[in-house]
């Protein structure tokens, strides 16, 4: 067994190294497009996944869970139907 120290490297993903924001970006364009395309303001979708995502960083802050949630909620928001959600991902 060897007495040699070990080394760690952590990279951050954070928007320091590389940028993550927009892959966000294009999420909530998708995510906006989705709901849109049943008859939703794809600006409305926008504006309420802002505000669900900011509002959830007073309890997740910068975890990996908050923009998750953000998209579930704003999906339920504009269509509550859990059938109906199912649905819509169904390719046929």
């Amino acid at each position: 067994m060897s007495n040699r120290p070990t080394a760690w490297l952590i990279f951050d993903g954070d928007n320091t190294l590389w940028n993550v924001e927009e892959l966000y970006d294009e999420a909530r364009v998708s995510l906006a497009q989705f709901i849109g395309s049943r008859g939703y303001s794809r600006t409305d979708v926008v504006d309420i996944q802002h505000k669900i995502d900011a509002d959830l960083f007073s309890t997740y802050g910068y975890s990996i869970n908050r923009y998750p949630e953000s998209f579930e909620t704003t999906l339920k928001h504009f269509i509550p139907d859990p059938q109906a959600r199912i649905d819509m991902y169904r390719p046929f």
